[in-house]
């Protein structure tokens, strides 16, 4: 799994390589709580280079848009790959995390 960290207008953009299966979805957990920390509340993800999205990498992706709402800000999927696109949108989340 590989993160890379660029601004986005008033947040932060994060590009994630990469697998987001059971084993790797708690190393993004700690990316995102990490980027709290350092006082981010608005988060965009790049997913186009995740080949696969697992259920433990969905409920990463809920949770912390959970929380930042909660802070006053917000998580979205700028972009997704297609495995990415196709389970959110099974699992009904993809109008709930992915950016119109």
């Amino acid at each position: 799994m590989e993160f890379t960290r660029s601004r986005s207008g008033e947040g932060v953009e994060l590009r994630v390589a990469g697998r987001l299966d059971g084993y790797h979805a708690n190393y993004l957990l700690e990316e995102l709580e990490r980027l709290v920390r350092e006082g981010e509340r608005q988060v965009r993800l790049d997913l186009a280079r995740v080949s696969y999205l697992s259920s433990a990498g969905i409920g990463v992706l809920v949770k912390c848009r959970q929380d930042l709402i909660q802070l006053g800000g917000n998580l979205v999927v700028a972009v997704a790959s297609a495995p990415v696109q196709r389970v959110l949108e099974m699992a009904k989340l993809a109008a709930l995390l992915v950016a119109a």
